[in-house]
């Protein structure tokens, strides 16, 4: 467990040493989740501190037209909800379900209170893990808005190395989280390829040829 948890953000910076006599303090215990099956539903109450420890889970979100948003990916050693855990309205934003066979690593609430009043750095983690999630969800707030170009153009520049950027998810992944239909994507930058803005490098690798046109997109 000790090697695991000192990867989560919350015991980041944490030696092992510390993080075991957290442990004679508190009681963590596990759960499995095959694929497929939901860990949360939308307005269901957040009352348990969650780290995913194996598999990923996706969150979705219903639009008013009936069609579904996938929000993000929670991959192993990322909190589920951090920002819902305390607060007036401390229900589940979204719909959580496995996507693929998984497993959760569960800490009661009043457990993760004592954790935060005996350790100073456990405290500012938390912190920064609640301040990061609002700055996502704002990032979220702000795709709804935009075009694909617009969209596209922010996730070129948030995944760039140099003049090369990375598809981090795959087409339909991406698309899913802009809000847009596949196809529509793979328009814009196929026709970004044509007018020589980008060039494909090799799969999900990409190179920026004229960041100037880029900007214009945003």
């Amino acid at each position: 467990m000790i090697d695991f948890l000192k990867k989560t953000n919350l015991f980041l910076g944490l030696k092992d040493e510390e993080i075991e006599l957290l442990l004679n303090e508190v009681k963590f215990f596990q759960k499995k989740y095959v694929k497929g099956e939901y860990l949360a539903f939308k307005g269901d109450i957040v009352d348990k501190y969650m780290l995913v420890k194996s598999g990923s889970f996706l969150t979705e979100m219903t639009m008013s037209n009936g069609k579904t948003l996938q929000v993000e990916v929670i991959n192993p050693g990322r909190e589920i909800a951090p920002s819902f855990i305390f607060g007036k309205n401390n229900h589940f934003p979204v719909d959580i379900f496995a996507k693929e066979d998984s497993e959760i690593v569960y800490l009661h609430i009043d457990d993760l209170l004592s954790l935060l009043q005996k350790d100073r750095k456990v405290l500012l983690n938390i912190l920064n893990s609640f301040s990061n999630k609002t700055q996502f969800l704002s990032s979220k707030l702000w795709f709804s808005n935009k075009t694909i170009e617009e969209k596209l153009t922010a996730y070129i520049f948030q995944n760039m190395k140099g003049d090369v950027f990375y598809l981090n998810n795959s087409i339909k992944n991406i698309a899913d989280i802009f809000g847009v239909s596949r196809p529509s994507l793979s328009r814009v930058l196929a026709c970004w390829v044509e007018e020589g803005i980008i060039t494909k490098v090799e799969n999900k690798v990409f190179k920026v040829e004229d960041i100037a046109k880029l900007k214009e997109r945003m």
